[in-house]
C-alpha cells in the first residue's frame, strides 16, 4: 500500500525532530534522493524544515503544528471495529 503525501511529510518531519542529516531522513522515512529533495523543498517553504548552521535538518514549530494534527486526524480516521457481510466490510462508527 503506497503512502500518502501527508503521510510521508509526516515520516520525514518525526526523522527531523532532532537535527539530523539528508541521509539520515531519507533512510528514516523510507524515500528515495529525488523524494527526499522534492519534499525537503516545499517542507522549507512552507517553513516546517530548516536547515541549520551545521548543515543538518530540524523540524520548526510550524512542523511540529503539523505533526500534531496530522496524528490526531489519523488517529480519529482508525477504524473501531471491522465486520464482515456477505463478503463486504464496513466500519462501525460509535
Amino acid at each position: 500500500m503506497n503512502r500518502s503525501r501527508e503521510q510521508v511529510l509526516a515520516d520525514i518531519l518525526t526523522a527531523a525532530r532532532e537535527a539530523t542529516t539528508k541521509t539520515s531522513i531519507m533512510y528514516s522515512a523510507r524515500i528515495s534522493y529525488v523524494q527526499l529533495l522534492t519534499h525537503t523543498k516545499f517542507l522549507e517553504n512552507q517553513g516546517m524544515i530548516k536547515e541549520t548552521k551545521e548543515g543538518k535538518w530540524a523540524v520548526t514549530d510550524v512542523g511540529r503544528d503539523y505533526l500534531n494534527y496530522f496524528e490526531k486526524i489519523t488517529s480519529l480516521l482508525k477504524p473501531r471495529q471491522l465486520h464482515t457481510t456477505t463478503g463486504q466490510q464496513y466500519m462501525e462508527i460509535k
